[in-house]
């Protein structure tokens, strides 16, 4: 399974391709370049064409690419959690505040559509020979949630290498001590399995999560 990362301008969150060698489909993770370029020029190198995308929680710096690629590929599916779903039309413009003078006056951005709520299909999805579970996690977001394919852990904004960014007012410090448990709990099963953990964070670079456990997150 490859699974490569592309930096989203001027966001600057990571967006993942996921996709078997010889295969003509992937998944995509947290599309939120506007017009994709840099993801469009991937998928075109590669002659992918996307199956899913699937998203980790509902702001913008992770989802803006999203309506793009749905009138590029309009068969291709979002996948999400239903709390997701809930606040997508309420918060997923937020994280634009940081490039407002890049963007129309009063710019308003919301995903168009849901295709496959996961809660409704056990929180799991089948993807080639391997299957994609999904792990809600509220604490940088209400709807965060946990992805993982084999030993392959997509934390969105849930765990970084930096201190973490808290919805504060929906969320809390301690539901976010509370994410971080689940993520440790589920990272160390699959240890005890594979050997070791991927984690593939919304910003900055992925690392092994036995370099890089959970005790190591400051909250100063």
């Amino acid at each position: 399974m490859n699974i490569h990362r592309i930096l989203n301008q001027l966001i600057q969150s990571n967006c993942y391709v996921i996709f078997d060698d010889g295969d003509s489909t992937c998944a995509i993770i947290d599309p939120a370049e506007q017009y994709s370029e840099r993801l469009l020029a991937y998928l075109s190198k590669k002659n992918l064409t996307p199956e899913y995308i699937l998203l980790t929680h509902e702001h913008a710096d992770h989802t803006w690419g999203v309506n793009h690629l749905l009138t590029l590929y309009p068969s291709t599916q979002v996948v999400c959690t239903q709390a997701c779903a809930d606040r997508l039309p309420l918060d997923s413009g937020i994280a634009l505040t940081k490039c407002r003078t890049q963007l129309p006056p009063h710019y308003k951005y919301h995903v168009n559509r849901i295709d496959v709520i996961i809660d409704t299909v056990q929180f799991e999805l089948p993807f080639k020979n391997h299957y994609f579970h999904f792990y809600p996690i509220p604490g940088h977001a209400l709807s965060s949630t946990l992805i993982t394919l084999d030993n392959h852990f997509f934390t969105g904004d849930s765990f970084l290498k930096f201190p973490p960014v808290i919805d504060k007012r929906r969320c809390s410090r301690e539901m976010y001590r509370q994410a971080l448990c689940r993520i440790d709990e589920l990272a160390q099963e699959c240890i005890q399995q594979s050997g070791t953990v991927w984690i593939y964070p919304g910003h900055g670079n992925r690392f092994d999560y036995t370099t890089y456990p959970i005790s190591e997150v400051s909250f100063s």
